[in-house]
């Protein structure tokens, strides 16, 4: 409230300018936002993948948890749907070489 206050003020011209700034800004703050989310999201995505392929293929090495933790999110999607096929850790090596990782 005290910032419209203030700004009521300004002249008309320099009003919009302000409103323009504090949009601007707003709206950053929300897309910052939503890739964050999105990135906590696919964070959380790669360590649901590492269990699954222990819970399926057993142990799996550090480095290929490290190469799971290192694809992006298109990668996670697919890596998603190629587990289903998956029936050894070397499927997932395979796979990740794709991917050009391992």
């Amino acid at each position: 409230m005290q910032f419209q206050e203030e700004i009521s003020t300004f002249s008309q011209l320099t009003q919009e300018d302000v409103m323009e700034i504090t949009t601007s800004w707003m709206r950053q703050g929300i897309e910052q936002g939503i890739e964050q989310g999105i990135e906590q999201t696919v964070e959380r995505q790669k360590g649901v993948i590492i269990r699954v392929v222990k819970q399926k293929l057993g142990n799996i090495s550090p480095s290929l948890e490290t190469d799971i933790m290192r694809l992006n999110i298109d990668q996670v999607d697919s890596l998603l749907e190629a587990l289903f096929d998956f029936s050894t850790v070397n499927d997932l090596s395979n796979w990740l070489l794709e991917q050009g990782l391992e």
